[in-house]
C-alpha cells in the first residue's frame, strides 16, 4: 500500500504545470513543455501503483476466504 501511495506522488508531482510548480516549491524557473521521458515516468507510475493496488486487493480477499473457510 505504501508504494502504490508513492506511485501516485509521482502521477501528481509528473503533472503538476511548471507554474503551479513553481507557486508551491519557490523554483524560479522558466516554464518548459513536458517532456517524453516525464510522461512515461507517469505512465510507468500508473501502471506500477494499480499493479500493486490490484495485487493488494488480491490478497486481501485470497486470506479473507480461506479464514471464512477455515473449519477449525
Amino acid at each position: 500500500a505504501m508504494l502504490a501511495g508513492t506511485m501516485l506522488v509521482a502521477i501528481v508531482y509528473g503533472l503538476t504545470s511548471d507554474e503551479r510548480w513553481a507557486a508551491r516549491y519557490g523554483a524560479a524557473t522558466r516554464p518548459t513543455r513536458s517532456s517524453w521521458p516525464t510522461l512515461v515516468a507517469v505512465a510507468l507510475a500508473l501502471a506500477t501503483g494499480a499493479s500493486i493496488a490490484v495485487a493488494t486487493i488480491a490478497f486481501t480477499a485470497q486470506r479473507y476466504f480461506e479464514i471464512q473457510s477455515d473449519p477449525g
